[in-house]
């Protein structure tokens, strides 16, 4: 349990914050690293992505790269709670999200990178981890959506008065 609680800074977004991104840039063979701790909030949705990659000796040997998002038991054993995102031997390197809708309780969790099955053989790399507030980025991209058809409405008012004044002054009459 000690290696999960690594003296990383807790990282909260129950106060307001709508996202954040880990540089991670680690390259292991591992079956448990990267550990990064965060503040969540039941009831609100997240979205958890993270950029990884898997090794060619890690391939041939059917490892993937496994990255959890995990409530640890306070007493030890089992996690209480488990999301992840996987990154198999074949898959090629692109980022990976998933939308969370289920976080039991407010509290500490915890992101991990597994090479998984154990014993890991060759290496897997995290670039990145990234925890978005959805709800957050929704509104964000509402008001993107909003202020692109005024801007749309703009433009085509413009080209009726351009086409408008046109006709009037410029039009050949026969």
């Amino acid at each position: 349990m000690a290696a999960i609680m690594d003296n990383t800074p807790y990282n909260n977004l129950v106060d307001g914050q709508k996202e954040k991104i880990w540089e991670i840039n680690e390259t292991k063979s591992l079956h448990g690293f990267a550990f990064r701790n965060v503040l969540l909030e039941a009831g609100k949705k997240y979205i958890f992505s993270a950029k990884g990659k898997v090794s060619i000796e890690s391939r041939n040997a059917s490892r993937m790269l496994k990255i959890y998002l995990f409530k640890p038991n306070p007493n030890g054993g089992e996690w209480t709670y488990g999301r992840e995102l996987t990154f198999y031997y074949d898959s090629p390197d692109a980022p990976k999200s998933r939308e969370i809708t289920d976080i039991p309780e407010t509290g500490e969790y915890t992101i991990g990178a597994y090479c998984h099955p154990n014993p890991p053989v060759g290496n897997v790399t995290v670039e990145w981890y990234k925890l978005e507030d959805a709800d957050a980025v929704d509104v964000v991209k509402t008001n993107v959506s909003r202020n692109k058809w005024k801007y749309i409405g703009l433009l085509a008012g413009l080209a009726l008065v351009g086409f408008v004044v046109y006709k009037k002054f410029f039009s050949k009459k026969k």
